[in-house]
Order: C-alpha cells, then sequence, then structure tokens
C-alpha cells in the first residue's frame, strides 16, 4: 500500500511539473537558509556553558552610563574583591597582553626561534585556571603562575613553538614576547574543549607585572581611576550567593574610591553571567541574542513563504484532482487514505526540497558570510546535528505544508464532484489564498523597507563627518616597546619620518575610533561644588592631533614637557561644556584633578568621535606622554597607488629594527569599517532575505496565474474573438492580483516603520525613516509583481483562440 501511494504520488509530480517545480524550489530555499542558520544558531548558543559552576561564574564590567561601558576593570579591583567582598569563591584577573605579539623561542643551545604572531596571550593567575575547566597536562597548577616571569602554554601552543618534543621536556624552556619579556615555561595545559569568549593560548604569570614598574606604569597599577579595555576580571561565586548583593559591595568600594556624584556618570562594577558574555554586545561580545533571534525570524518567514506557495498552488488546483476523489471515495477510499495520499505527494515534494537543498547551502552560505565562524564549511552544516535537523524539517514541513491540501481535497462529495459540480464548500479556497498572497507580500515589504533603512544608515554611518579631517591615507600599529636602545620608538619614528612617501609620523594611543582606549576620573569645582565624572584618555606626542586633522576650538596644542605643574593638557569641547563653560575659550587656563595630579587646560579640540555613532561623544582629554604611546601613526602622502611602494619601504625599516615582529598596520578608514561588522553583516543577510522572499513569493504569483490562465483559456480565446486587445487580457489577468500586493504594502508599513526605528534606536546619531521610502518601496515591488504577472499573462493572452476554442 505505502508503494502504491508513492507511485501515485510520483504520477502527479510528473504531470503537474510547472506547480512541482516551484513548490520544490521554494521549498528548496527556505530549508537550506533554515540549516544554515540553525548551525550558525547552535554553534553561537555554545559558548561557556561547561560546567561545573558555570551558574555561579561572572564577568565584571564597568557601567558608566547606558551608552559608556568597558569591558575591562581598573587593576585595582580585583584584590580589592579578594580582600573585602563577600561571597566570591574564586577571582581571576586577566590582562590582555599590550603591544606587538611576536616571541622568540629557545630551540635549543641558546638559539631562539622567531615567532612573529601569536594570538590569545595573556597575563594571568592561577585563579583563571580555577575558574576555566582547562587539563594540566604537565606542570602543578597551585604554583606554576605564582612567580615571576614564568609561563604556561596551551598544548596548541606547544606543538606550534615546540614541534615533536616531549611536552615534559618544554618545561623551562625560554620564550621572549615583545622583545621585553624574558619567560620560562612551567606548565601545560589542554585546549579548551569547549566554545569559549576566554580561550586563551598563552598564559604569562601574574607576578611579572608586579615585579616590573615599567609593566605596572603601562597598565595603571592599582590605580582606581584607570579603567582599561585590557584588564579584565572574572569571579566565581559561592554556592547560594546573591549576585545582587556582590554588586552592592562592589559599587561600595568603587564608591569609597572614586566617589562620584549623584547625576554624574560614575563608573560602576557590574556582574555579566559568563554564560551571556558571548551575546553582550556592549561588553566585547560576539552576536546580540536579537541578532540570533532575528537570523531565527528570517528562517521562519522564509521557510513560511514557500508552505503558503505550497499551499496556494495545491488548493488552487484542488478542482482538477475532484473527479480522482470522488472516484476513489466511489470506490470505497476513506478520508483517512486520501489525507494520507496528499501527505505522501507533499513528503516526496519535501523529500525532493531536501536533496536540492543540500545543493543550494554553499550558494547561501555566501549571504550568511557575516556571521559564519572562521573555519565554518559546508560540512559543519550536514553533521550529524545537521542531518537531524534536515530530518525534522522535512517531518515538521510534510505535516505543515500537506495538512490543509489534505483535508480541503479529502472532503469533497463524491456525488457532486462527479456531475462536475466544483463549487461547493470543499473548494471555495480563494478568500484564504487571497490572505496567503497578502501575507507573503506583507513580509516581503517589511524586509525591503528595512534593507532601504539598514543601507542608509550604514551609508550615513560612514560618511559622518567625524570632526577630523584626515581619514584616507592612514595607518596604524604597534609600537614595540624594545629593550635595546637602538630599536626603540624613537628610532623607528625618526627613520620613518626620512621616508619618501610618508608625510607624518606619531605616536601616541590608538585611532580615535578604536575600542582600545582607557577611562578615567577627572575631579574640579564648579560653582563651589566639586564634581567628579569620567573621560576617556588618550596620550601620545604633539603631532597626534595634526596628523588625525582634529582641529583647535581654542588655545594651543599641548607642549612636551612632562614635569610642568600644573601639567598641561587638551580637553574636547564635551569636556569644556561637563564642567561648566559653553564656551571653549573660557575653557582654556582652567585647572582640575586628573589622575591625582594638577592639570591645566591649555587648548580645546573640536568634538571628534571616539568609536561608532552608536554612542555618543563622551570627554575626552589628551596630554603628552610618547614614552607609554601604544601605537604607531603614519599619514601616508601622494596618491592610493603609490601607498604600497610606500608601505614596502615602511615594513624594510620596521624588520630592520624588529626582525622578529610581524607588521601588522590597520588602514584608518578600514577600522571605521569594522566597527559597523555586525550592520554590514545584518544588511548583507537582510538583502539575501528580502531576495529570496521575492523571488518565493514571485514563484508562487507565477505558479498562480498560470493556473488562472490555464483554467481560464476558453474565456481568453472568446475575448479574443470578440476584439479584447493583449492589453486588456493582461490587465485581466493580472488586476486581482496587483490589487493584493497593494494591500499587502498598505499592512507592511506600519510593522516596517516600527521595526525600522527599534533598529536605529540602537544609534545615538542617526537618519530619519522619511514616506518615500515606503513610497519607493511599494513601487518596487509593484513593478517586480506587475512584471512576473506581465510575462506569464502576455503569454496566454499572445495564444492562437482558435486552439483554446477546439473542442475537446
Amino acid at each position: 500500500m505505502f508503494t502504491h501511494y508513492l507511485k501515485v504520488a510520483w504520477i502527479n509530480l510528473r504531470k503537474n511539473t510547472a506547480a512541482s517545480f516551484i513548490n520544490i524550489l521554494g521549498l528548496a530555499i527556505g530549508i537550506s537558509a533554515s540549516l544554515i542558520i540553525f548551525m550558525i544558531v547552535r554553534y553561537d548558543s555554545s559558548f561557556d556553558k561547561w560546567e561545573p559552576h558555570n551558574q555561579n561564574v561572572y564577568r565584571v564590567y564597568t557601567y558608566s552610563g547606558a551608552d559608556d561601558i568597558n569591558s575591562g576593570v581598573t587593576t585595582a579591583l580585583p584584590q580589592a574583591i579578594r580582600d573585602k567582598v563577600a561571597g566570591v569563591d574564586v577571582v581571576s584577573h586577566v590582562l590582555l597582553l599590550n603591544g606587538s605579539s611576536a616571541a622568540l623561542v629557545e630551540t635549543g643551545k641558546g638559539a631562539m626561534k622567531p615567532f612573529p604572531k601569536n594570538n590569545g596571550v595573556v597575563f594571568a593567575d592561577a585563579g583563571f585556571f580555577s575558574v576555566f575547566p582547562h587539563k594540566w597536562l604537565v606542570g602543578n597548577p597551585k604554583s606554576a603562575l605564582d612567580v615571576p616571569n614564568t609561563i604556561v602554554i596551551s598544548k596548541s601552543s606547544a606543538e606550534i613553538f615546540f614541534p615533536k618534543q616531549n611536552l615534559s621536556d618544554i618545561i623551562g624552556k625560554r620564550i621572549i614576547f615583545s622583545d621585553s619579556i624574558n619567560v620560562t615555561v612551567s606548565g601545560i595545559v589542554d585546549d579548551l574543549k569547549e566554545n569559549s569568549d576566554f580561550n586563551y593560548k598563552i598564559f604569562i604569570s601574574y607576578p611579572t607585572i608586579t615585579s616590573s614598574e615599567r609593566l605596572k606604569k603601562l597598565y595603571g597599577w592599582e590605580h582606581w581611576g584607570h579603567v582599561s579595555y585590557a584588564s579584565l576580571c572574572v569571579v566565581r561565586l559561592k554556592d547560594g550567593t546573591n549576585p545582587a548583593l556582590v554588586e552592592k559591595q562592589l559599587k561600595e568600594i568603587d564608591y569609597a574610591n572614586n566617589k562620584p556624584d549623584p547625576g554624574m556618570s560614575g563608573d560602576e562594577p557590574k556582574l555579566l553571567p559568563i554564560s551571556q558574555n558571548h551575546y553582550a554586545m556592549d561588553v566585547d561580545g560576539t552576536i546580540s541574542k536579537a541578532t540570533l533571534f532575528n537570523l531565527s525570524l528570517i528562517a521562519l518567514f522564509i521557510l513560511s513563504l514557500a508552505v503558503i506557495n505550497y499551499i496556494n498552488l495545491s488548493t488552487a488546483q484542488s478542482s482538477l484532482r475532484a473527479k480522482e476523489v470522488g472516484v476513489r471515495k466511489t470506490f470505497g477510499g476513506s478520508e483517512r487514505q486520501i489525507r494520507f495520499q496528499f501527505l505522501m505527494e507533499t513528503f516526496v515534494i519535501t523529500l525532493l526540497s531536501a536533496l536540492l537543498a543540500v545543493v543550494l547551502v554553499p550558494l547561501l552560505m555566501k549571504g550568511f558570510a557575516g556571521y559564519i565562524p572562521k573555519g565554518f564549511t559546508f560540512f559543519n552544516v550536514l553533521n550529524a546535528e545537521g542531518i537531524g535537523c534536515l530530518t525534522v524539517l522535512m517531518v515538521a514541513l510534510t505535516f505543515v505544508a500537506g495538512i490543509y491540501p489534505a483535508l480541503v481535497l479529502a472532503r469533497f462529495e463524491p456525488v457532486k464532484v462527479l456531475k462536475g459540480n466544483t463549487s461547493g464548500k470543499g473548494y471555495k479556497n480563494s478568500l484564504t489564498r487571497k490572505i496567503l498572497i497578502i501575507s507573503q507580500f506583507a513580509v516581503a515589504q517589511i524586509l525591503l523597507v528595512l534593507v532601504i533603512t539598514v543601507s542608509r544608515q550604514i551609508h550615513y554611518s560612514l560618511n559622518k563627518d567625524l570632526g577630523y579631517k584626515n581619514i584616507k591615507g592612514i595607518i596604524s600599529f604597534y609600537a614595540p616597546d624594545a629593550r635595546k636602545v637602538k630599536s626603540n620608538k624613537y628610532v623607528l619614528v625618526n627613520k620613518l619620518q626620512q621616508l619618501p612617501g610618508v608625510s607624518e609620523v606619531s605616536l601616541g594611543s590608538a585611532a580615535p575610533t578604536s575600542a582600545i582606549q582607557s577611562i578615567s576620573v577627572a575631579s574640579t569645582i564648579v560653582k563651589g561644588k566639586e564634581l567628579h565624572f569620567s573621560v576617556w584618555q588618550f596620550l601620545g606626542d604633539t603631532n597626534y592631533i595634526h596628523l588625525f586633522g582634529i582641529p583647535l576650538t581654542a588655545g594651543s596644542n599641548i607642549t612636551t614637557n612632562m614635569a610642568a605643574d600644573p601639567f598641561g593638557v587638551l580637553v574636547n569641547e564635551t569636556f569644556a561644556r561637563q564642567i561648566g563653560y559653553s564656551s571653549p575659550l573660557n575653557a582654556v587656563n582652567q585647572v582640575f584633578d586628573f589622575d591625582g595630579n594638577k592639570v591645566i587646560i591649555r587648548g580645546v579640540l573640536h568634538d571628534f568621535s571616539m568609536g561608532s555613532t552608536k554612542s555618543s561623544i563622551k570627554p575626552m582629554l589628551y596630554f603628552y606622554d610618547a614614552p607609554h604611546a601604544g601605537f604607531v601613526h603614519i599619514l601616508l602622502s601622494g596618491e592610493p597607488d603609490d601607498w604600497q611602494a610606500t608601505l614596502r619601504k615602511i615594513q624594510a625599516v620596521y624588520h630592520a629594527l624588529y626582525p622578529g615582529n610581524t607588521f601588522d598596520y590597520t588602514f584608518l578608514d578600514q577600522s571605521i569599517e569594522k566597527l559597523y561588522k555586525e550592520d554590514i553583516a545584518i544588511s548583507q543577510v537582510l538583502t539575501w532575505a528580502t531576495g529570496l522572499t521575492i523571488f518565493i513569493s514571485c514563484l508562487g504569483l507565477f505558479g498562480l496565474v498560470t493556473f488562472m490562465a490555464n483554467r481560464r483559456r476558453k474565456e481568453i480565446g472568446i475575448r479574443k474573438v470578440l476584439g479584447a486587445s493583449v492589453y486588456q487580457i493582461v490587465a485581466m489577468l493580472s488586476k486581482s492580483m496587483l490589487q493584493l500586493v497593494v494591500i499587502a504594502s498598505l499592512i507592511a508599513f506600519p510593522f516596517a516603520w516600527y521595526f525600522s526605528h527599534e533598529w536605529l534606536n540602537g544609534f545615538a546619531y542617526k537618519i530619519s525613516v522619511g514616506w518615500w521610502v515606503f513610497i519607493a518601496s511599494a513601487a518596487g515591488m509593484m513593478l517586480i509583481a506587475l512584471s512576473v504577472l506581465a510575462m506569464r499573462a502576455w503569454k496566454s493572452a499572445k495564444e492562437n483562440p482558435v486552439k483554446s476554442l477546439k473542442t475537446e
């Protein structure tokens, strides 16, 4: 019996090839998109979900306002938590390696082999391995990181540094990082098996910093007013501890040391569950839960549109299958058997769609490239989980897509259908079809408006006046902190300044757009009241602002006199307003306290963007400290075609001074684009999703108008004989469908407006969604639908009426 159902299903598929092709292609697109999105969501939902004690682990971050969040903490906070906060079981303080990660590794007999670039290098204490479940392979976990100048490396790093050596033989080997940090291997751990955002590979002992005055100064050691992105803290609470009570204690500790004023943006330590870290975009997250939800919603939309196509075409052709149902019932077929027969047809279509979806997966992966993890391939999608997902989808789609047409067809009354009466209740489905068509085009219309809105906002963000004139032709890279005087940063800068094609060179903090900045606290007295507030801290030489083209609004540039008292600084206009001066000129020569020192404002800079347009401009302070500047910035001269030659000369100078380092540089305009990486990925996915939804909707439209044209073939022939023009017949076949597209647009507009504004609310500086966006999108949708309808209707209208009016 089962074989019989399959044979009948196959015969009907071959008989209705056009409808079958439309259904198979639409469902295949929906299945392939759903498979890719399922694997993306599955992957991103697996981060830091290890056991045991995962539910008790929290990351500590610094909150200074809704749009001012720093993923780091002050270097003084972790020890204060150990000493003063009740309910905390383990504290781990991790510091990202500032500067180059280049390493010289001892290979034997005093020989050192260079490894120019190494990922995941941090300073860490033993608490890290108590929190994160690493398996120790060699070494003592209790003492491996207890003394200065020791290091623990992962197994993968050991295999890179010391290939084909026994792990036990690696203990005691020397490694030199950044040409200045000399350490010996004291332990080896296995790599984390679970996905984690804290999957570091190389762990330099925490006492290496505390025993070095240079490193302590570099990291702002135990300075309560200095929050650094490089200083990370993770805690594990004791069982039964209320996180809110721990947060309260953290706030009290910070207040006792910083004392922010009521209503001012003081720095407040907060806890974030480690299992949520991957989704916290403000705290160095990778992808938000909202994005994962939206991706899932897109998959659901695309699948739903394909299902709607199937239901529409199946019910539209119900009259063609009516006699078949009547005959089956006359010869004893039950409604249950007939329903099963049509569900079997749906299963065959779904099976063929799944096979085609496997072919389409590599093509559609391009549309989701912004969210696909590095190394993620076709085989990640079609692994055991992917095949399981595919099987579930096939079963679900067979039931969801097939149940309604099966119920409709199974209810036909044999006496009526065998008499040729096809106007009964069983197939009065035109209203249902209209609703489904409207739903399809409403979804497509919403996505089209969102694509236009997202694309316009990204274009606005990338082209907005950022407050500095020089963007093109600026490169930035880490300034190596070499031990040898002949290779120090000043020698590098002097040699670079002499190169043709180099316009300017500066030592300073990271580029203004970078999140690699520090936050400190400034204090002053305004109208007799003491004021404390957070400021973004920049440092460098006197050429930094000139190289980036940041104009001075009032006053003059700083000097190189680091011994001046008070110390001269530059602030931005927002800082000046914060301390009560609406006129930048009045802020010049004002004295305030910064980092425990008296400083004087020498000049006020025009406000410039620090980060993306998602955040408003913050109070900012710039002071001279070239010796501790972390980056070299170069403004290239000439045309872009000349820059590659200049870059090769810069690289040659760099490698001559630092032969073991990799010359990694970033263009400023490229770093600006990276700020909007997720938004660009959203735009790309929406563009693909919109294209797919429009394509699927038009496939369904094409199928329906084909069915209508075939069903009204004789009517069209009679109208042509009586003098109807081709255009009149095209209008007759297209008019009702175009009306549905117009209704869909009207329904979609309020939803599109709401979703567009919700997304734009994430930006401090944003575009407005004008009425023309809705008109343009509706016109575009109408044009696409009209093209599809006219293409098929034109073919029917041009047919010779003699063919359609012949007797059967």
